[in-house]
Parts: C-alpha cells; structure tokens; sequence
C-alpha cells in the first residue's frame, strides 16, 4: 500500500472516530439557555454526553462561558446549571430577517458534570434522541 493512500486511510479513521461520544438530535426539540452577563437562547442543533450544539442571534456581544447552561424542552426546565466550555462558536450562512444580525452556532462541551446531572442527560437523550 502506498503511503498516500495509507495517509488519506489514517485520515479518514481519525475523522469518523473523533467523537467521543454519540450525537443526538432532539424529537420535538429542545433549547439551552446561557446565562452570564447577558442571556442567550436557542435550540438544540445535536446533543450527546460530552456537549451540545446549538444556534443563536448575535447580538454582537461576546458569549461567555457563563454560570449556568439549562436544558429545557416541552417549556420544563430539563437540566439546570450544567458546567460547560465554549469549544467552538461561528457564524453560519442562515438567511435572517435583519440582516445586522446574524445565526452563530454555539458547540459547547461538558465538564465536571456530577452524578445527577449526567443521569439527567442520560434519561433526557435516551427518552427523546434519535442518533445522527
């Protein structure tokens, strides 16, 4: 075997196992709520164990790592005060109505998660995920 190909085969491998964890998408759907000095809201593009992503309106303030993450569906309050860090946030290319504001796509990942929490989102995803 050539050594390009066995590159282009060590890259692949890498790609479709970098994920820790499984993604999920949300039946019925889902929002998390970051509350720092500003609160931001928007629904949940995938979920797994190790994180979420999600979409929001930039308000052109920067997204902290707050001190709380919550997790709401069907208008309940899910998981509340999930600790969390900002893994990746960007713009995406949604069409918007106010074109001074713009969708971002927050990636964010769970740390330090007590028992009860992860058995919180152990119950949440397996009650409403479909796997990606």
């Amino acid at each position: 075997m050539g050594r390009s190909l066995q590159a282009l085969l060590l890259i692949y491998w890498h790609m479709k196992n970098r994920r820790k964890y499984h993604r999920f998408r949300i039946r019925g759907g889902a929002l998390a709520d970051v509350r720092s000095s500003q609160i931001t809201v928007g629904p949940i593009v995938d979920i797994g164990m190790g994180g979420l992503a999600f979409h929001y309106l930039d308000s052109g303030a920067p997204l902290d790592e707050g001190t709380q993450l919550n997790i709401w569906s069907n208008e309940r309050l899910i998981i509340s005060d999930i600790p969390f860090r900002v893994c990746s946030n960007q713009k995406t290319h949604r069409p918007m109505t106010d074109p001074r504001n713009g969708v971002k796509r927050c990636s964010v990942c769970f740390h330090d998660m007590d028992a009860p929490r992860t058995s919180q989102l152990q119950s949440f995803i397996a009650r409403s995920g479909s796997r990606l």
